[in-house]
């Protein structure tokens, strides 16, 4: 460019206006002695400022002059400058390829859609739908259905009971049957006789020929 009579050296060579390429130098730019380095792309000096073009998952995110220092795979700086893996109820992790995923779950939190943008979504300890686990749901056709500390409790409606042990399957047993008569387990039978679980109460319904119920 055109030459700057300053008294100063500007083009860094020793010389006294000799010219002027302060804004253009890749080792002079902008100073003298400030130098455009990118160990992970190219550096152009344009107008005394050093612009770096980054390699794929490299970025500049400090100072230009040093290039592109900074790798795009920290949850720091995922995939772009800045960019921080912030997911819900999660330890994040980044990818080789720049992207947020879990590394862990919070406890007592799962990834049950297999949605890593969205964190650890489920509450295992609370979620009827996956309770205690991913799929493990709590239902209950006669009566309501709650995971409390990831266990299935099933609160029956009148006349229904969980018997079988699992509370996952709510109250699966009708407590007016001969062998659940207002209670799990509790038969009714009656000797030389036909015997009912009426109104929720072992009765009689007809005795053997023979036979009759006097006391």
């Amino acid at each position: 460019s055109a030459e700057t009579c300053n008294g100063a050296d500007d083009d860094c060579n020793g010389v006294i206006d000799n010219g002027f390429n302060l804004s253009t130098d890749e080792a002079n730019c902008g100073a003298c002695g400030v130098t455009c380095t990118n160990a992970h792309g190219n550096t152009q000096c344009a107008d005394g400022i050093c612009i770096p073009s980054c390699d794929p998952l490299w970025g500049d995110c400090t100072n230009p002059n040093d290039g592109c220092e900074t790798q795009l795979t920290g949850v720091n700086n995922c995939g772009a400058c800045g960019f921080v893996c912030d997911l819900p109820n999660a330890v994040e992790l980044c990818t080789e390829n720049g992207v947020c995923g879990i590394a862990a779950c919070d406890p007592g939190w799962a990834d049950c859609d297999g949605i890593a943008s969205n964190g650890c979504e489920s509450y295992l300890d609370g979620d009827v739908n996956n309770c205690g686990g991913c799929g493990k749901t709590c239902v209950n056709e006669h009566g309501e259905a709650a995971c409390i500390s990831g266990l299935c409790v099933a609160n029956c409606d009148p006349g229904w009971a969980s018997c079988d042990g699992s509370n996952s399957n709510g109250c699966e047993t009708p407590l007016n049957t001969l062998t659940d008569c207002n209670g799990c387990g509790v038969a009714c039978g009656a000797p030389n006789a036909d015997a009912t679980c009426a109104d929720y109460a072992c009765a009689i319904t007809q005795c053997d020929v023979g036979f009759e119920d006097c006391n």
